[in-house]
């Protein structure tokens, strides 16, 4: 794993320094599914229990998918959501009304990113937040299906934005979301569930099922999070899969033909 690491992040360094060279332009995008009833890890129980009983919402396996878009220097790009629902129905007529604002989404039918969902994040994220830059700029994916479909790497192409694609299997160690941003998310949104569901708790009756939250309280407090940066955690993820940017080292001494192995 290590060699391929090595080569892979000295090359997108390589262009970051020869072509981007701003690091709010230098951007990794990753998905990842929410889950409306956080389930919780620990509770507590009599010593030497076999069977420990917990109590499930009303959405037990409802999500979304979220799409985080973060900058090496520490930059949150908008967020979008992407909802289970036939697209054009009642539901996304609604998003308007459910979404915070900042936030953009679509539906899809099994809730997923697919070529559709991917053109209408690249419209209303992507495309503005690098409009109007001369110099290129570069996003960071892996290599999902709908991130490699040529009419989506033509639109990147007119936005000058240079579009590495991580090797298959190696995410968990090139992708900064994945290495450390997206867990934090995913620490905090858990803490807001439960004390809204504690609340709740002196006025349920015992034999009542445990109340879930809403489309609506989800994306608050998704962008209540996501509007509280910790950039700390950004530059340590990016460090993490090795992007970190020396600048006493000569970049041109690398190939300078590896952009076309790392991008599509």
């Amino acid at each position: 794993m290590e060699p391929v690491k090595k080569y892979f992040t000295e090359k997108i360094i390589f262009m970051f320094h020869m072509k981007v060279q701003e690091k709010k332009f230098f951007v990794d995008m990753d998905k990842t599914a929410i889950f409306f009833d956080c389930k919780p890890k620990n509770t507590v129980n009599m010593k030497g229990d076999k069977t420990v009983s917990i109590r499930v919402g009303a959405a037990e396996g409802k999500r979304l998918t979220l799409c985080v878009s973060v900058g090496f220097d520490g930059t949150m790009l908008l967020l979008f959501v992407i909802f289970e629902a036939t697209p054009g129905d009642s539901l996304e007529r609604s998003l308007p009304r459910i979404l915070s604002d900042g936030m953009h989404g679509c539906c899809q039918v099994n809730g997923w990113m697919d070529e559709g969902g991917m053109g209408i994040e690249y419209n209303k994220v992507w495309k503005p937040y690098v409009e109007g830059r001369s110099s290129p700029s570069m996003l960071l994916l892996d290599d999902l299906t709908c991130h490699i479909q040529d009419v989506l790497l033509d639109e990147m192409k007119q936005s000058n934005s240079i579009v590495p694609i991580i090797p298959p299997g190696y995410t968990s160690v090139l992708q900064p979301c994945d290495v450390g941003i997206i867990k934090t998310l995913k620490t905090r949104l858990p803490i807001a569930v439960n004390r809204w569901r504690f609340q709740r708790y002196e006025s349920i009756d015992p034999s009542d099922r445990v109340q879930s939250p809403g489309r609506k309280d989800i994306c608050d407090w998704l962008k209540t999070i996501w509007d509280e940066p910790p950039t700390r955690i950004v530059e340590n993820s990016f460090r993490a899969s090795a992007y970190a940017y020396n600048e006493n080292f000569d970049y041109s001494s690398l190939n300078t033909e590896s952009e076309s192995e790392v991008s599509k």
